[in-house]
């Protein structure tokens, strides 16, 4: 079976990968890679370019640097709260921008499966943990 440290480590690696990921879509996002703001979005969101949403990702990039960091010296119990509200974090911003645009886009998809993906990673760890040795507190 794998160890506490080899499962924080998976996690962490989990976290550190999808830190890359967001700051990379941030970065490109900022510079304007993604085209034209679309002018429809004027009317519903308080944005008038991507710079701000691009710093929302980066931002979203860097949380995740710090949670990679957290996750190789916590507990069980730790690893899984911030993997579970990392990941309903994601959801909640899928299911926002869907309520707010109207539209379902690809990143909206995405965010909605990555953060079903972190939810899944969490109740694992929640289980094995109380599962195991190791009590556990939620």
């Amino acid at each position: 079976g794998w160890s506490m440290k080899k499962q924080n480590l998976f996690i962490s690696g989990y976290h550190f990968f999808l830190a890359l990921l967001f700051i990379y879509v941030g970065a490109q996002v900022i510079q304007g890679r993604l085209g034209e703001y679309p002018r429809e979005w004027l009317t519903k969101l308080p944005f008038t370019s991507w710079v701000l949403p691009g710093f929302a990702i980066l931002l979203l990039g860097l949380s995740h640097l710090f949670v990679a960091g957290i996750c190789l010296f916590q507990s069980r119990s730790i690893v899984a709260r911030l993997t579970l509200l990392m990941g309903s974090f994601l959801i909640v911003s899928g299911i926002l921008s869907i309520m707010v645009l109207g539209e379902t886009y690809l990143a909206t998809v995405e965010l909605i499966l990555l953060g079903s993906i972190h939810l899944v990673l969490g109740g694992i760890i929640l289980w094995k943990a109380a599962h195991s040795s190791q009590s556990i507190r939620i």
